[in-house]
């Protein structure tokens, strides 16, 4: 599919594969190209009357439903700039995006009216419950010229730092990016997508857009809290695809009876989120040999997707994401000082191309600081080998400093994983006045699993050198996740542990 701006993959996908099925929902209610077509010009025609101005924001607040979808796609069509919000968050923080993105019209569907009233009645915005537009008319409203360097969308980070970023992506950035992700994939008319994460999430979205330009399905599924459920779905409804972030793998292996099924439908993996542990890896390409594991690089700031990892190659290199996924995506290594270091000399990842973010929204500061001469430095750490591959090895804040020595927690929990009884694992930088930081891990056991942490304690110095052996280790039930399925490690500091830096 050959387009400029996003508005336009709908579009011309009703025209290619009117009566594909576009989306289906949990129930196995399908959406096809042409209704989803007709379902965003609804929302256009409806942002037009309510006085949407070009570039105007608009802020959707909705679970993942061919409505959302429609929405996000109408706000397009009619000139505007979708901002996605984290249904799962509290209104008071919501409100508070609000104000910062500063929409003048919120979408919001009927289930978080409660929230939808919190924004409303601190701001002056204009709403509409995505519920009441089924029997709505609309129509495409005014003809509106959208150019390929417009804004499509700010997209909120997931807070790695203390305060949620605008990230600014436009349409160039996102259909790039797109249409790269469906050229490695080799996604097609075929595929169908299992679709566990939310579209507010930069790879839940990047999920939808990749699979609407090939003429694929979305099979939503927001039952992850019932795994045994989206896994037996990948079977019924036959997902050619699943994709996810660790802890959705993990919790398969440890939940559900993953290592007993064949699921025959099923031509890839894919990983992308965060660092998978190579013991995970390792286990899905025994499971499946047959299957493509996918293990990718990105972040919202580039939106999304930076390097892969051909699957060929995932046997040999289970802990590389590597190469840039299109020629014109550039990825270099550099040192403090910018310079490019040398094969296998760790420094900060940073990439450039036509995927680069066009800036944070409203803050220009933040902004100066990872976007240096057309270079976005996404502050992660890794190298390259000398076949050119990436290896991501942390994060540049989140490095812990025990006693005079740089400790990378990636390491420590990759170690901890290698250990049967533990199912996953969080490791954490806590105050400590002799030492100024020690090292803690929470660790969440396997079903059958009795370990005592004496007995961990052991197994880590055996492995270990002692300035990278935790101080403390604590047992816990189960690590508490963000909306996204990531360990949520904020709220783990919230017990009194502060981060390293």
């Amino acid at each position: 599919m050959n387009v400029d701006t996003l508005d336009a993959i709908v579009s011309k996908a009703s025209s290619l594969w009117p009566r594909r099925e576009a989306l289906v929902d949990e129930q196995g209610r399908a959406t096809t190209y042409r209704a989803l077509e007709e379902m965003t010009d609804i929302v256009a025609g409806k942002l037009v009357s309510m006085g949407l101005s070009f570039a105007g924001r608009v802020a959707i607040l909705s679970r993942n439903s061919a409505w959302s979808a429609a929405a996000y796609f109408g706000v397009l069509r009619a000139g505007g700039i979708a901002v996605y919000l984290n249904y799962s968050l509290h209104a008071k923080e919501l409100v508070s995006l609000v104000m910062d993105s500063r929409p003048s019209i919120l979408i919001y569907e009927k289930e978080h009216e409660g929230k939808a009233h919190a924004i409303t009645g601190q701001t002056a915005l204009k709403s509409f419950v995505l519920d009441t537009l089924a029997s709505d008319h609309g129509g495409r409203g005014a003809d509106v010229r959208i150019k390929p360097d417009n804004l499509a969308a700010i997209v909120y980070t997931s807070g790695s730092t203390s305060r949620s970023l605008g990230v600014e992506l436009t349409h160039r950035n996102l259909v790039s990016n797109t249409a790269a992700i469906v050229n490695y994939m080799k996604l097609g008319e075929s595929d169908r997508i299992c679709c566990v994460l939310p579209f507010y999430y930069i790879y839940g979205l990047s999920l939808m857009l990749s699979h609407f330009m090939a003429g694929g399905t979305v099979l939503m599924d927001g039952r992850f809290l019932y795994p045994q459920i989206v896994l037996d779905a990948i079977e019924e409804k036959g997902a050619t695809g699943f994709a996810g972030v660790s802890s959705h793998y993990t919790i398969l292996m440890n939940t559900t009876n993953f290592f007993e099924k064949s699921l025959p439908s099923l031509r890839y993996f894919a990983h992308a989120g965060d660092k998978m542990p190579v013991s995970v890896a390792e286990k899905i390409m025994r499971q499946f040999p047959n299957k493509e594991l996918y293990l990718m690089y990105g972040q919202t700031e580039a939106s999304p997707r930076v390097s892969y990892l051909e699957p060929v190659h995932a046997k040999k290199k289970p802990s590389s994401v590597g190469k840039a996924i299109a020629p014109d995506i550039q990825i270099r290594i550099v040192n403090d000082s910018g310079a490019t270091c040398a094969v296998g000399q760790e420094g900060e990842i940073s990439v450039k191309g036509p995927n680069v973010m066009h800036g944070y929204w409203n803050a220009p500061e933040e902004t100066s600081r990872v976007l240096k001469n057309g270079w976005l430095y996404t502050g992660d750490i890794g190298f390259m080998d000398k076949e050119g591959d990436l290896f991501v090895t942390g994060r540049k804040k989140y490095f812990l400093k025990i006693g005079g020595h740089r400790v990378n927690p990636l390491e420590i929990e990759a170690v901890t994983l290698e250990h049967d009884g533990v199912k996953e694992v969080a490791a954490i930088g806590i105050e400590d006045a002799t030492w100024g930081q020690v090292l803690k891990v929470f660790v969440a056991l396997s079903a059958e699993s009795e370990l005592k942490t004496s007995e961990l304690m052991d197994f880590y110095k055996k492995r270990l050198p002692t300035f990278k052996v935790p101080a403390q280790i604590e047992i816990v039930p189960f690590l508490p996740k963000n909306n996204q399925g990531k360990i949520d490690k904020k709220s783990l500091e919230l017990k009194g542990v502060s981060r390293g830096s």
